[in-house]
């Protein structure tokens, strides 16, 4: 493995104060970690940045019951196993605490408190840009996820000021709401598949005292309008809505009408170089969440290794490719 003082000697500063490396890493969560890891392994020069202050600290700020769906036995990430009993179910805390030492053991060169706010491309080489710092590579992994930008009705805007609003995303327990109604605003699909993976069952909701409703459709008087013509006298909404699946600091034209990564596997069409982890249906239903991204960050470093500065393939992994029958494409 490669100790992060290769990485210092290995990366250059040019004229212009910023910093090279073969490759930046951006988001320094599961997915992150897991390129670092397949990375280094190849003993190939890299970078991670991340926006927290802390590594984990993306775990650290969910809500504060929040536990795993998936027991402990299959949460690690490949070369370290989850430190907990098999068939528990981690906490966000010792989830975020795993990551941590996940990468103080592997020595991955990760710099936090590095949010990234534009990454293009001059010349033969990609730019990241945070705030006043710079930083070129010949390859750039995106690995902080679509989840970035809370998605909330236009006409959220017009509920009554006595109401508390919150996105799920900012939901950290009941102290943060009035007394009072709460009303949950979800997908339908949400309602409906959702359910499962946070191991409670409808039928138990509805014990509780949990009504559901139709959809809400906008705003009278203030209140929340449903679609059956109900009116709510609630004193809190929490949006469930979801993110907007953008990326709008990515000055490249990669994306597809939908605002989507244009990408085979996440290896993207047309911009060499360029790669994205942990997108939804990336190769499988599990490219989001810890039981695929080590699959999938895998093959994205196993592609940055068989490129040479000029991104052309190297002749041996050429051949062995051939030799293969390309059968890193069939894993599951």
């Amino acid at each position: 493995m490669r100790r992060q003082s290769d990485v210092d000697e290995r990366s250059r500063r040019p004229a212009d104060g910023s910093e090279h490396f073969e490759t930046v890493i951006i988001g320094g969560g599961q997915a992150g970690l897991s390129v670092g890891y397949h990375l280094a392994r190849r003993d190939r020069p890299f970078v991670i940045l991340d926006a927290n202050e802390r590594i984990g600290d993306s775990w650290r700020k969910r809500w504060d019951s929040l536990r795993l769906f998936t027991p402990a036995r299959y949460d690690g990430l490949q070369g370290m196993r989850f430190p907990a009993p098999a068939v528990s179910f981690p906490t966000k805390d010792e989830m975020a605490d795993y990551l941590e030492a996940y990468a103080a053991r592997f020595d991955l060169p990760v710099r936090t408190g590095v949010k990234e706010d534009g990454v293009s491309r001059q010349r033969n080489r990609y730019v990241v840009t945070s705030g006043g710092r710079r930083f070129e590579a010949e390859h750039v992994v995106v690995a902080a996820g679509a989840n970035q930008l809370p998605k909330v009705p236009a006409f959220a805007d017009e509920f009554d000021s006595s109401i508390v609003q919150l996105h799920s995303s900012k939901y950290r327990n009941a102290s943060q709401l009035q007394e009072g109604g709460v009303l949950l605003v979800g997908q339908p699909k949400f309602i409906s598949h959702g359910a499962p993976l946070i191991r409670v069952k409808l039928k138990d909701l509805a014990a509780a005292g949990v009504e559901r409703v139709p959809r809400t459709v906008g705003v009278q008087d203030g209140r929340p309008a449903l679609e059956d013509g109900r009116v709510l006298d609630v004193s809190n909404v929490i949006w469930c809505t979801g993110f907007r699946e953008e990326f709008p600091w990515i000055d490249l034209p990669v994306f597809g009408e939908d605002g989507r990564p244009l990408h085979e596997r996440g290896v993207v069409v047309g911009e060499p170089g360029l790669y994205f982890v942990r997108l939804l249906f990336q190769y499988a239903g599990s490219s989001d969440v810890l039981a695929g991204v080590g699959r999938d960050a895998e093959y994205i470093a196993k592609h940055i290794a068989s490129r040479e500065p000029n991104g052309r393939p190297t002749a041996h992994v050429l051949a062995g490719a051939r030799r293969s029958g390309g059968g890193d494409d069939q894993e599951a």
